[in-house]
């Protein structure tokens, strides 16, 4: 099975791997809504705050924000994915409309091929709710790994 997608992917990138996987575009987005609870380390962003990337659209004052919560003398200092990171809804999808995400890969979810199901799930929290359990049992179902043979991260 292939690692979890790279904090770094474009849109285009985020597409291939969950199709390859037998995945829809809606699945990825619903999927990404996962990222409505929990945090990350400062070192998973900290290029997209410090160095530039190229086709990133982040929020000029919500960056800022990062940048001073997140020095680059403080890479494992932790930071929220969304801005209810104890609550799982759809904020997560308000907040990629406002160009807030904390990761680049999550931004690209306002690529035109998916767009759409960011408003929609932003729009209607059930539907995203439904959406993301639909896209959850389709990974369940994806060659399980049993016997020991899988990997349990502690550190995504």
């Amino acid at each position: 099975m292939e690692a979890i997608p790279s904090p770094n992917l474009t849109a285009t990138q985020l597409i291939e791997r969950f199709q390859r996987r037998g995945l829809s575009k809606r699945d990825l987005v619903a999927l990404a809504g996962g990222h409505s609870i929990g945090q990350a380390k400062c070192f998973t962003f900290s290029a997209r705050l410090f160095n530039g990337t190229p086709g990133d659209s982040i929020d000029r004052a919500f960056k800022s924000r990062l940048e001073k919560n997140c020095p680059p003398t403080a890479p494992d200092r932790l930071t929220n994915l969304d801005p209810s990171p104890t609550t799982f809804d759809n904020l997560y999808f308000r907040a990629l409309l406002a160009n807030q995400s904390l990761l680049f890969s999550d931004q690209q979810l306002l690529e035109i091929d998916l767009v759409g199901f960011v408003k929609e799930f932003a729009a209607n929290q059930q539907t995203f709710f439904t959406a993301f359990a639909d896209g959850m049992i389709k990974m369940g179902n994806l060659s399980p790994i049993t016997a020991g043979h899988g990997e349990i991260r502690s550190s995504c």
